[in-house]
């Protein structure tokens, strides 16, 4: 039935903007210019906007964990099991994520909340499951061992104190087993446990740079179950905390982080894409004939809804419109485009001469806006662009900003990210994040009184292009926020603009790095032994039939 919903919306996506472009303002501009005014011939068709829920755009947009729970199988009839009842699942699981996130921020059991995500992940054949990351205020950080007790325990609870936990700790805590004693488990990678089991023996919470602690697992006799014929105990205890386990009675396993990287794994991890069958249909009449005809136009909707797989719990969760994502504080999406390159819609067949002269040609975007806003209004001259949001609010209809009365807002401005292959929307984007009060284009680029051509110029008479020391800290911080795959051909773009390398650069890559990097410099009739410092491995270790986006944790 979803997939039926589903294909109803798409197809409604298509017919309804079958004859909708889209064409950067020049661009139009030059085409009335040379007496091009067929709006047929120009634009580039839009096929799956970020409006539609799930879809790549809107994945893509939200960048840059089952549990077994009681209230489902208590209302099972003879024979059932939960995955025959996706909507009781649904129903169930999302009051039980609704009041932990009223604990955790409005209770705020874990300290006074000042930022939250949480994002819901459906798989094949388990129930629907929550990633949810929490930011609590200074006072209340853990920033010392003594206090991660206090939240987070990896220890079997005392039954005589915890009755309840320690019941909901033997049943839905405990990881075993793996390792040598079943080396065929599905967590098993390389010879060994990808998650870290069986943990070792800790008297006392240990820090590591990675953010993430090793937990205190002190010595204790007493076993809780037994799992393939082995005797489980503290070595195979997942972190938890032990009011939840009370409260809930279900699987939630509680980390204490303190890097960006937590940010990272929620959502690359969950909004990697759908899950998909491989599956190819040839005809060899239509392909021999395929090549007198003209190739066949890229469509992200066949490519959004082939061989895509659904399952029945989240076919249950999109049908009762149950919200995927939730973020605290809300984020306002800034634009950034170059002067006159802002997007344009029109109609198919429309008169371009027209087009310009509409409202669509000249309407405010939210940079351009800011732009006027600077203009009348001196309040604003204080804040940069992306702390705009927090003062003034953007009125969509109106495309303006407006100033806030009731005060300052917990609001969080983005400016969109900007490939590095754009370089001077890329230091556009870097002058955004340094100047504030700007009233146009032409005032972004002065620097001292001195209006200069471009914006990488005006950008390094700032300071912010000192040298090509700031490599370093954009692929360390590259290496955090963004994948793999990414950041090699960020790496690689690095590498054909730069004169010299530095230290740390060529310390980050290494092993097969360098080969994918290799490939991409190919391409630009460049390999990476042209530059000092880097030689190839003898040996190509790489995995070529690893799907692309494939989660290896």
């Amino acid at each position: 039935m979803y997939a039926k919903i589903v294909q109803f919306r798409l197809n409604f996506i298509r017919n309804d903007q079958s004859s909708l472009r889209w064409e950067l303002y020049r661009g139009l501009q030059d085409a009335v210019a040379h007496d091009d005014a067929n709006a047929n011939s120009l634009g580039l068709k839009v096929i799956l906007p970020s409006i539609f829920i799930g879809g790549p755009r809107h994945m893509a947009q939200l960048y840059r964990d089952s549990m077994s729970i009681p209230e489902i199988t208590n209302e099972l009839l003879f024979g059932q099991s939960a995955s025959d009842t996706p909507d009781l699942c649904s129903r169930v699981f999302r009051l039980k994520s609704k009041e932990l996130m009223k604990d955790l921020t409005k209770n705020h059991i874990s300290g006074k909340v000042i930022g939250h995500v949480s994002v819901i992940e459906f798989r094949k054949r388990e129930l629907p499951h929550a990633h949810v990351l929490i930011i609590v205020r200074l006072e209340n950080n853990l920033r010392n061992e003594d206090n991660y007790d206090k939240v987070v325990s990896a220890e079997i609870p005392d039954p005589n104190r915890f009755l309840l936990a320690h019941a909901t700790v033997s049943k839905n805590m405990m990881h075993g087993t793996c390792g040598s004693l079943d080396p065929r488990a599905v967590c098993m990678k390389d010879g060994r446990c990808s998650k870290g089991f069986p943990e070792k023996m800790v008297d006392a919470i240990v820090t590591v740079e990675s953010g993430y602690p090793v937990y205190r697992r002190r010595r204790d006799d007493r076993g809780v179950m037994k799992r393939n014929g082995v005797l489980l105990d503290y070595f195979w205890v997942v972190p938890h905390n032990i009011y939840l386990c009370t409260k809930y009675d279900a699987h939630i396993n509680v980390e204490v982080c303190s890097t960006v990287s937590a940010v990272k794994y929620i959502y690359k991890y969950v909004y990697k894409g759908y899950d998909r069958a491989n599956v190819v249909i040839s005809n060899s009449t239509q392909q021999k004939n395929s090549n007198n005809q003209n190739p066949v136009m890229h469509d992200e909707i066949n490519h959004f809804v082939d061989a895509r797989y659904v399952s029945a719990n989240e076919t249950a969760w999109r049908i009762f419109g149950f919200s995927l994502h939730k973020e605290f504080p809300r984020h306002q999406r800034l634009g950034i485009h170059l002067s006159g390159e802002q997007a344009v819609y029109f109609e198919e067949g429309s008169n371009l001469q027209e087009v310009l002269n509409s409202r669509a040609a000249t309407i405010n975007t939210t940079l351009t806006a800011w732009f006027d806003s600077n203009r009348v209004d001196p309040h604003g001259h204080q804040f940069l662009y992306t702390e705009f949001p927090e003062h003034y609010t953007w009125h969509k209809r109106e495309c303006k900003w407006k100033q806030r009365h009731r005060g300052l807002c917990e609001t969080i401005g983005r400016i969109y990210s900007v490939s590095s292959r754009e370089p001077e929307k890329f230091y556009l984007r870097v002058l955004l994040n340094d100047v504030c009060g700007t009233t146009s284009f032409e005032d972004i680029r002065t620097v001292n009184g001195i209006l200069y051509d471009t914006f990488q110029a005006a950008a390094r008479v700032k300071g912010l292009l000192a040298d090509d020391e700031q490599w370093d800290p954009c692929l360390l911080e590259g290496n955090t926020l963004i994948s793999a795959k990414i950041l090699t051909k960020l790496f690689a773009i690095i590498l054909l603009f730069l004169s010299e390398l530095t230290n740390k650069m060529i310390n980050i890559a290494h092993g097969n790095s360098l080969l994918d990097i290799d490939d991409l410099l190919n391409v630009q009739n460049a390999r990476i032994t042209d530059f000092n410092g880097f030689e190839l491995p003898t040996i190509d270790t790489r995995d070529h039939h690893t799907n692309e986006g494939q989660n290896t944790n």
